[in-house]
């Protein structure tokens, strides 16, 4: 959250770009990674999960591009996904 919080703040600014951009480390992950993530913060052995193959109609994954929002704000993601998953769960 504090990579989003930061990047507003540049975007509040009087002369910031305007745009769309991605917020985001360009790397993806999976539910499944999510899930692991929330065992690992909680200290649980990740149980067996089924994980069901992608269909025909499913769309394997999206990861967003952060690539114009570094330059047009000289902002880059500083918390990896494991540190993002574990201060959200810290929040709650």
């Amino acid at each position: 959250m504090s990579d989003f919080i930061n990047l507003i703040d540049l975007a509040l600014e009087e002369n910031a770009p305007l745009g769309l951009f991605n917020v985001s480390t360009g790397v993806g992950h999976s539910i499944h990674d999510v899930f692991c993530a929330v065992c690992n913060y909680l200290e649980i052995e990740t149980p067996e999960v089924p994980i069901a193959p992608i269909g025909s109609d499913d769309i394997a994954e999206v990861v967003l591009d952060p690539a114009e929002t570094e330059v047009a704000f000289n902002w880059r993601a500083k918390f990896d996904f494991q540190s993002t998953i574990q201060n959200q769960l810290r929040v709650v």
